[in-house]
């Protein structure tokens, strides 16, 4: 998936009216110290869209960002999808390619004792390059998956959980999020982002029984896994399922917003639902 546009589309406080929109809405939510605006422009590939600070609680509204992305085209046929066809195109290239490579070296054994067709050599070699060359070029631009350009939007939620922030203040970011979460129609899925270093805590657990009470099954992000070795991560990974209570087909993936690390997946989740 390559991101082609986005911007800042609407800004919602605690008395606006939530939008309605054509396009699907993938919404990411976390506490406030969690790293989301990091990942935001991480998965946007931009610096600075999201506000990212050295204080947390910096998103207190919801945001919603346009977005324009660059994704494969489904396959018109069903009976075979996109990376089938691409992997037959690259087979049969490569293929072709082997048995030419063959007949080459046939060639110069055949004509290594005659030095006079030595030169006649050298310039079939040359055009065969050539001849090679155009068809590697070729095999690619058949081998191309066709693309479609997906409208979306990217929801980012008011960061919960900041401590100096007043009780009351705190319970409207909540109604805000639930608000959102029970009434939106066109959401499609959600993140819900924890810290992978540490056990969720009672606001992570409340987050997540309101995404699952909304109707859906968010996909949990596991942030600042670049501050954990593998081993690591993988008995966090089950801590955090545990804490959850969430069911072993739940999707929890590690991310780094510094190494890239889970930018994948998180584009594979985006790719299905939009």
């Amino acid at each position: 998936m390559k991101i082609i546009d986005v911007k800042l589309d609407t800004v919602c406080g605690y008395t606006s009216t939530l939008p309605v929109f054509d396009e699907p809405e993938i919404a990411f939510a976390g506490k406030s110290n969690v790293g989301k605006s990091s990942l935001i422009n991480a998965v946007m590939k931009r610096r600075r869209l999201a506000r990212v600070g050295e204080t947390p609680g910096k998103t207190r509204t919801i945001n919603f960002y346009h977005v324009v992305a660059e994704v494969p085209k489904a396959p018109e046929n069903g009976s075979e999808n996109t990376s089938s066809l691409q992997q037959n195109v690259e087979n049969a290239a490569g293929a072709a390619d082997s048995l030419q490579a063959e007949a080459v070296r046939k060639k110069k054994l055949r004509w290594k004792k005659d030095p006079s067709r030595q030169k006649a050599l050298s310039a079939k070699t040359g055009q065969a390059h050539v001849r090679s060359s155009q068809k590697e070029d070729a095999s690619q631009t058949a081998g191309r998956v066709p693309t479609e350009r997906k409208p979306f939007f990217l929801v980012d939620l008011p960061g919960y959980g900041y401590a100096n922030v007043s009780v009351s203040e705190k319970g409207k970011w909540g109604e805000m999020i639930e608000r959102y979460l029970n009434s939106s129609p066109g959401l499609k899925k959600v993140f819900l982002l924890v810290d992978i270093r540490h056990e969720p805590n009672a606001n992570d657990i409340q987050m997540y029984d309101w995404v699952r009470a909304s109707g859906f099954t968010p996909v949990i992000i596991a942030t600042k896994a670049d501050k954990l070795g593998k081993s690591q991560q993988l008995r966090q990974i089950e801590v955090i399922r545990k804490t959850l209570k969430a069911p072993e087909t739940a999707e929890i993936l590690p991310f780094s917003a510094p190494s890239g690390q889970g930018l994948g997946e998180i584009y594979r989740v985006i790719q299905q639902v939009i």
